[in-house]
């Protein structure tokens, strides 16, 4: 099912990014700290779960972008192909099922 192995696609991708991005935006916040310092600092204060906080958020985050970004696909693909007459009447149906 492409849904389901793009869902678990986009969690194992999160597995590396959330990590990257908590030292990333750590570091941002005390500019005097090298990124080896920043991550040594939250492994020993917060373990390995301060490296992952906000991944559930960020898994549904991306989700959610990338239905929208299938669904506009979805829309286009039907408008060129000549099924729908209007596309931008497709992408407000679109908007308003996803929001």
């Amino acid at each position: 099912n492409l849904t389901l192995d793009t869902f678990y696609i986009i969690k194992v991708a999160c597995l590396i990014r959330v990590p990257s991005e908590v030292v990333k935006q750590r570091a941002q916040v005390s500019p005097s700290s090298s990124t080896f310092q920043v991550l040594s600092n939250t492994l020993y204060q917060e373990g390995i779960q301060g490296l992952y906080r906000g991944y559930k958020s960020t898994v549904l985050r991306e989700v959610k972008h990338l239905f929208s970004v299938l669904k506009l696909f979805c829309c286009t693909v039907s408008y060129l192909v000549g099924k729908k007459k209007s596309w931008y009447n497709c992408v407000k149906q679109m908007a308003l099922q996803t929001f």
